[in-house]
């Protein structure tokens, strides 16, 4: 039985090669004001000799992902995304 879980998507990354450049380490979280923020990584495959600076992405959108803008290029590997409210 086949479920249909998202009718409608956008593709937020999407490699210009596939044989040479995928990604990986996709993580979402929602920030308390409503704000989503995803991240993701671009790799190339083993021999690993990567030497693609700011291979993290961090993307943001604040109309409950109908537009989406890059925030940042970081050169990060394996992240994880964290939404933490504090009282003080």
């Amino acid at each position: 039985m086949n479920k249909t879980l998202a009718g409608d998507f956008l593709v937020l990354a999407e490699s210009p090669d596939r044989e040479s450049v995928y990604t990986g380490s996709p993580c979402q979280a929602q920030l308390p004001s409503g704000r989503l923020v995803v991240s993701f990584e671009w790799f190339r495959p083993p021999p690993l000799v990567e030497k693609v600076s700011d291979q993290l992405e961090i993307l943001v959108s604040d109309d409950d992902g109908n537009r989406w803008r890059r925030t940042a290029a970081l050169d990060i590997i394996r992240p994880s995304l964290v939404a933490a409210a504090s009282r003080c």
